[in-house]
């Protein structure tokens, strides 16, 4: 015990060092200012008009707090008056994530931001876990390939194809069965459409028993076109008695705007209007059921769970009331699953209460045994029943709660109002639209055979596959299931019946056969949904995708996170129930296979709070989060180490001021080169722009370290150069080949390190080539650097260095630049809005890039006069003399336009009032003192450009040109 407890203390000891040298101020304000949000009661929130992501809304805050402000609005509010709220969060969420620090992977840089702001908000109460989130959100903002793939593949999420198009265009994943809040579901559709955005789905189906709600099925819509995933609305109705009832689906055509949704509702009307009563009453029935369980459950397990307590007791456990549910439920429709989670946040709660309380009576039941007050069977009695609820309280489980206190019993379930399907489908028959049997094994393989025999004129889809139903069903009935469609849709009548009787399956013959023609013709199409509803860890979520559409790059990551359905049902699935081949003949690698991108989590035991702390910190993670200036300084003195180590013992022999000169000189050549690269690229040579928010420090002493550790590289490289050279140590030769052999192993330990630090490809050959470059440089100066004393090596560094500057600076440079270029472009067509209040922030973001952001002068210079900037000039094809002239034309227009709006009478006064009435207190500070200290300014820099048009040039003569 007392070796266990001092184990115990060290680790907490080491842990808690752990946790105090990690990360730096900016990531714990931001966690604390995300927790200060979350413990906020959602309200209401005050919508902030959508300015550019790229313009000045930079001004208002912090990208992660503003993403993790959004997802809290969207994952914390379910009710439908703040629908409109919602769709603006997720908007802010798209439109922040999506204008990252990078035109290289735009969509997948987005989707990662995304899901670890949401890692970040569901973390809280783990203030170490959200600071790590948080932290790799700034890692994955910058957008480096290299960097987004390890992240994908470490969360289990495909790589989407970076094609400038929205994911419904992709052809990725999907899903055909799923709920929001509406429904069973615990997720509004806002967060619900950001998940699916996460896992690169394309097309998503959401489940709802009534449309009496329109705002929600509004925002599932919009929320779609926002994310660009396409959303079918289903609608489901049950037909028949009891717990004999069968459920299906309708589902309209896809509408990518709500208004049309709901035009095709009302043009339908009169076809629908006997449906849509059904479906009401359907849900009343429903709710009788699920008050019938709660009667039943108060009436027949209270009294047994309550045993040894009394009413007085804080840990009497209270009836199930309709109250509690409606909580839950919110503005949906009750249902059992609402039900059981109720019943599993009260178990939480009274036996948390009834495991203290009993823990108090053990330890007091020691002393008194021990004072002999206590007799030993009192004591065994009172700590076999605090151990048997301690162990009830650990393993709750919301499933065994389920099976054990809420059994539907057939004279408790409702009714369906729709006693016969036929009715239903003649009604529906003359939409457009789909029909979907759904889970049909819920009636038993044999009874769900004939079920699609006697409809098959009906049913367009069979849900074969549905993860939250089948979880609990026999997998052989689901491969028969399966097998059956197969037959159906691509072989004779002889082998259906062959199939039938081998299964003992009776089914009249003149049915078997109208059902085998008519589905040959048309195709019974069997699908594929989760059923997710987000209340059930241990069942796979939301997503399915084609194995062939899993890109290389993270493909055996993701397959080894996610389960593949079996081969004989995804072959039918992907080919909707069309196949020409026998289902069981090809070879496993033959086949592709049908990916759930759903993950499950194992139920970790509740914890009472007075167990001994467990590992929160993974000790592998240490030096990943680390606080930033302690890495710093690490990194430096152990390059600086390594390099005075070399200096002084090996290459001056024990000389220690001059080992110190060039060690300093080397370790300066390296850090002012990183310093300047950042500062030019962000401001050019206008020194008075230059600040170090600027620099990327972090990259800077990375490269100290690196550096250090390449002094003993080209050391040994030179010594045993001179070893080995045979000729004269001196002349134009000598030193060619000497800086050839120093050049190519300095490309030689750059690629090796850029591999290490996660380098883009294009990035690690540019860093070799430059090390190359910089050898005719080293060898037409060494006479001059050798006359005054300076190492080879020294002289190598510094040119590899000088070279590499000019290559990176121009290489940073162009990205700012195409940055810049990418905000102005979508920005400026915005100057012709008719709408005022679109181009005022139009206005306001122009203003902002030109006077606030790194090189928005010099882009809009550039833009406007129809200049290619220097990386454009080396790197990009020459437009033709047509296509100038026609660009000339469009950069003249926007030229116009703003010399029109910036130089207009009360311009300064129109913007200010404009920031004043619609931007709170702190916000309407900033705008106005932009507004005030660079509108004229602006307006001067445009009348300035004007020499530089041709006088004589219109708009008209252009055209007249071109024409």
């Amino acid at each position: 015990m007392i070796e266990r407890s001092i184990r115990g203390k060290f680790k907490a000891l080491v842990y808690g060092l752990i946790d105090w040298i990690s990360f730096d101020e900016k990531i714990v304000s931001i966690v604390d200012k995300l927790n200060q949000r979350f413990e906020e009661p959602i309200v209401k929130p005050v919508s902030r008009l959508h300015s550019h992501p790229g313009g000045y809304r930079r001004e208002f805050g912090k990208r992660r707090l503003n993403i993790a402000e959004a997802y809290m609005i969207i994952a914390k509010s379910q009710s439908p008056d703040l629908y409109e709220a919602r769709l603006n969060s997720l908007q802010t969420i798209i439109e922040q994530s999506l204008y990252a620090k990078t035109v290289a992977m735009p969509i997948n840089t987005a989707r990662m931001q995304i899901y670890l702001m949401k890692k970040a908000v569901e973390s809280y109460g783990n203030r170490r876990k959200q600071m790590e989130y948080i932290s790799d959100f700034g890692s994955v903002s910058f957008g480096n390939e290299t960097v987004i793939r390890n992240f994908l593949k470490k969360h289990g999420l495909i790589e989407v194809p970076e094609e400038e198009k929205p994911l419904k265009q992709l052809s990725l994943g999907w899903d055909d069965h799923v709920r929001d809040s509406l429904s069973d579901g615990r997720k509004s559709p806002s967060q619900l459409m950001a998940d699916a955005f996460i896992k690169g789905l394309s097309r998503i189906t959401i489940v709802y028993n009534n449309l009496d709600e329109p705002r929600i099925i509004s925002e599932a819509l919009n929320a779609g076109e926002i994310m660009g995933v396409a959303v079918e609305i289903g609608i489901e109705f049950s037909v028949g008695k009891g717990k004999h009832k069968r459920r299906y689906l309708y589902i309209p055509p896809v509408f990518s705007k709500s208004k049309d949704f709901f035009n095709f509702l009302k043009e339908n009307e009169a076809q629908l209007s006997e449906f849509r009563e059904g479906m009401r009453a359907n849900v009343l029935g429903r709710r009788k059921t699920i008050i019938s369980m709660i009667n039943q459950f108060n009436d027949l397990h209270l009294p047994r769970l309550n045993d040894g307590f009394s009413y007085e007791s804080p840990c009497w456990f209270h009836m199930l009331r309709e109250e509690e549910l409606d909580k839950i439920v919110g503005y949906g429709q009750p249902s059992i699953e609402h039900l059981s989670e109720l019943l599993y946040e009260k178990f939480k709660v009274v036996y948390h209460k009834r495991v203290l309380y009993l823990k108090a009576l053990v330890i007091s039941g020691e002393k008194k045994l021990r004072k002999h007050n206590y007799s030993k069977w009192e004591f065994d009695f009172v700590k076999n029943w605090y151990e048997e609820t301690r162990h009830i309280y650990n393993n709750l489980n919301q499933d065994d709660l389920t099976a054990k206190y809420l059994v539907v019993g057939s004279a408790i379930e409702y009714d369906s109002v729709f006693s016969d399907e036929k009715p239903v489908f003649e009604m529906l028959r003359g939409l457009p639209g789909k029909i979907v049997f759904l889970n049909p094994l819920e009636m038993g393989l044999k009874n769900a055979i004939k079920h699609i025999v006697e409809h098959v004129d009906y049913l367009t889809n069979v849900e074969l596959m549905n993860l939250k139903g089948c979880s609990s069903c026999n997998p052989n009935d689901i491969l028969l299931l399966n097998k059956f469609l197969y037959n159906l849709n691509n072989l004779p009548e002889s082998e259906m019946h062959e199939f039938l009787n081998q299964h003992e399956i009776d089914i009249n013959h003149t049915k078997v056969a109208f059902a085998c023609r008519s589905a040959f013709e048309k195709n019974i199409a069997p699908s594929c949904g989760s059923g997710a509803t987000g209340r059930n860890s241990l069942i796979p979520g939301m997503g399915f995708i084609r194995s062939s559409r899993i890109s290389q790059s993270v493909k055996k990551a993701v397959l080894s996170k996610h389960i593949s359905l079996p081969q004989p049902i995804g072959t039918m699935i992907l080919n909707r129930g069309k196949w020409p081949h026998d289902l069981y003949a090809k070879e496993d690698e033959d086949f592709e296979t049908l990916v759930s991108l759903g993950a499950t989590s194992s139920q970790s035991p509740i914890k009472v709070g007075d167990e001994e702390k467990n590992d929160l910190i993974e000790l592998s993670k240490t030096w990943q989060y680390l606080n930033p200036n302690l890495k710093n300084l690490i990194l430096f003195v152990s390059g600086f180490s390594i390099t005075m180590y070399w200096m002084y013992y090996i290459q001056f022999n024990n000389f220690f001021n001059v080992a110190l000169f060039f060690a300093i000189l080397w370790m300066c050549i390296t850090f002012f080169r990183n310093i300047l690269v950042d500062l030019i690229a962000s401001a050019g040579t206008d020194f008075k722009q230059w600040t170090a928010k600027n620099v990327n420090f972090s990259n800077a002493y990375q490269s100290l370290f690196w550096t250090g550790l390449s002094v003993p590289v080209l050391g040994l490289v030179k010594q045993n150069f001179d070893l080995l050279w045979i000729g004269e140590k001196g002349g134009f030769i000598f030193e060619g080949v000497k800086f050839l052999a120093l050049s190519l192993a300095n490309g030689i330990y750059i690629v090796s390190h850029n591999k290490l630090r996660s380098f883009d490809k294009n990035v690690i050959k540019i860093n070799f080539f430059r090390s190359i470059l910089s050898w005719p440089f080293a060898t037409v100066f060494a006479p001059f650097f050798n006359g005054v004393g300076i190492p080879s090596i020294v002289q190598a560094k510094f040119w590899s260095d000088v070279v590499g500057g000019i290559i990176e600076g121009g290489a940073k440079f162009s990205q700012r630049f195409r940055l810049r270029k990418r905000d102005l472009n979508s920005i400026i067509p915005k100057l012709s809005s008719k709408e005022r209040s679109d181009l005022n922030m139009a206005m306001l973001d122009i203003l902002y890039i030109w006077a606030r952001a790194p090189r928005g002068k010099t882009c809009l210079r550039l833009l406007l006069l129809n200049r290619p900037s220097l990386g454009e000039r080396i790197w990009r094809s020459k437009n033709s003399a047509e296509e100038n002239k026609l660009k000339t034309i469009r950069c003249k227009k926007d030229y116009d336009k703003l010399l029109s709006l910036f130089g207009a009478e009360g311009m300064v006064s129109n913007l200010t009032e404009f920031a004043l009435k619609n931007y709170p207190v702190a916000d309407a500070i900033k705008l106005t003192d932009l507004i005030a200290s660079e509108a004229e300014s602006l307006n001067e820099w445009l009348e300035s450009l004007e020499k530089y048009f041709d006088k004589d040039l219109t708009i008209e003569s252009l055209q007249n040109r071109t024409s």
